[in-house]
């Protein structure tokens, strides 16, 4: 049931698609036997006490970062990725110099190889840490102004250029200077046309989900959470894809008027889609949940399955994992899954694929 006339328009942005595995709009779909290659990871978990909330998890050189979603104490764990031992831990919440303001919602690993990126979604600020000296503080801190205030993400493109995904837009993402001067745009919602910033904000509501930049080979990934769906951009060659699956069913939501806003509620019987996805060199590897809300929450599991994907969006492998997972870091080249768990006990698993 549609509340108005925002439906109808819905109805075709989102089901505009064919039955076949790949139609005019560069959508594809996919299923479990899609993937040449299963296989089963039983992975070694390590818990540790100063990690409590931990969200995501960032590799970088031969450390791992691990960040908290607010709460107490530090907010950023620096981890030995060798042996997995704590090594010390970043970032004070406070409103003072190099301090965080709320809580860590995404990682970059950066441009430079002694640092790395924490962006904090609520104080609309992404701060710099260094890996090597001893101070706990933000070595550099970039605040959005009121031209950025909107974007929702951070991820750095080239030396004064970050990639925000956006909302009350045409566009799904925004680049910007370290100024918060826009730049230029990656994608309509619509192909070809312009849409009001109450679709914007409606459809950037609705896709909202995990987001990463491989800066390397200039890949750009957005997974949505609410539904199954993902979306691959070069931003070399500007070929965009849209994969679509592994179950297939119809989203079923409703759109309603709250105020001056219009909001689309999705189905409590809607499969979940992805709470991460990884950019590495030559593959893409996501965090399936594959649930309804209710499912997840009887189960305890947010997700036990992760999909690789080369970078044209070609099905390579499904690992089901022994753990629920809630996010991932991985290295290609030890061909290692690093995990943030999702369980009674959280902490990080090491799965060898």
């Amino acid at each position: 049931m549609f509340k108005n006339s925002i439906g109808i328009f819905l109805i075709i942005f989102l089901f505009s698609c064919g039955s076949d595995r790949e139609n005019k709009s560069g959508e594809i779909k996919f299923g479990f036997d899609s993937f040449p290659k299963v296989q089963e990871l039983a992975g070694q978990k390590y818990i540790y006490d100063s990690i409590l909330n931990a969200r995501k998890v960032l590799l970088k050189g031969n450390d791992l970062i691990v960040s908290n979603l607010g709460g107490e104490g530090r907010q950023l764990h620096i981890l030995n990725r060798h042996t997995l031992s704590y090594k010390k831990g970043l970032g004070k919440i406070g409103d003072g110099p190099g301090e965080i303001r709320s809580g860590i919602w995404e990682l970059d690993a950066g441009l430079n190889e002694d640092s790395f990126w924490a962006y904090d979604l609520n104080g609309k600020s992404f701060y710099e840490f260094s890996l090597n000296d001893s101070s706990s503080l933000a070595k550099r801190t970039i605040r959005q102004n009121e031209a950025w205030f909107l974007g929702y993400s951070m991820h750095w493109k080239s030396p004064n250029e970050l990639i925000s995904y956006v909302t009350r837009d045409s566009y799904k993402f925004g680049i910007f200077d370290t100024l918060g001067t826009r730049q230029s745009s990656i994608e309509l919602w619509e192909k070809g046309e312009e849409v009001d910033e109450q679709i914007g904000y409606l459809l950037s509501n609705l896709y909202q989900g995990p987001i990463e930049y491989n800066p390397f080979n200039h890949v750009l990934g957005h997974a949505a959470s609410q539904f199954e769906n993902f979306q691959l951009i070069s931003l070399n060659s500007g070929k965009s894809i849209t994969l679509v699956g592994p179950k297939k069913y119809e989203i079923d939501y409703e759109v309603e008027q709250q105020g001056n806003e219009i909001a689309a509620f999705l189905s409590e019987e809607t499969i979940k889609g992805y709470s991460d996805i990884f950019i590495g060199e030559k593959s893409v590897f996501l965090v399936y949940i594959g649930k309804t809300s209710a499912q997840r929450k009887k189960s305890g599991v947010n997700s036990d399955t992760i999909f690789e994907f080369d970078l044209e969006g070609n099905p390579k492998a499904l690992f089901k994992t022994n753990l629920s997972i809630r996010s991932i870091a991985v290295s290609e080249k030890d061909q290692m899954i690093y995990a943030v768990t999702n369980d009674k006990d959280p902490g990080i698993v090491v799965f060898k694929y």
